[in-house]
């Protein structure tokens, strides 16, 4: 392996994990604030913010996944 794909390979990796632990981070927000307006009473608020939360874990999965599949290439 030459020393180009080596840093591409690296660099690829390392955006894989800022993709990962930016939809965790978000996940995990929107579903705080989603759990807490529930809770307040706020339901259209709550259910707004649980489905975006759902939204972007499925994206930033599937976003993580093809990532992956391009790397097998």
């Amino acid at each position: 392996m030459t020393d180009r794909q080596q840093g591409r390979m690296e660099r690829d990796s390392l955006g894989r994990l800022i993709l990962r632990r930016v939809t965790v981070s978000v996940f995990s927000l929107l579903m705080s604030l989603g759990w807490i307006a529930l809770i307040l009473g706020f339901d259209q608020l709550g259910v707004v913010l649980l489905g975006g939360a759902v939204a972007i874990g499925v994206v930033g999965a599937g976003l993580y996944e093809h990532t992956q599949m391009l790397e097998v290439r």
